[in-house]
């Protein structure tokens, strides 16, 4: 149910949100561009482009 309701109100019909700094790779979820981060750019800071669509 908690990810259905996340899903509904943040993600649904939204463009993502978070970006990867390094390659511009772009999710609706953090921690998706955190698991790309270690795994495609290793040793590289732990940080997100959080991107402000208005």
């Amino acid at each position: 149910m908690h990810h259905m309701l996340r899903h509904y109100k943040l993600e649904c019909g939204s463009p993502p949100r978070f970006q990867c700094p390094y390659c511009g790779m772009r999710s609706k979820q953090s921690n998706n561009v955190y698991k790309h981060i270690r795994s495609k750019h290793p040793g590289m800071k732990l940080e997100i482009v959080v991107l402000n669509y208005e």
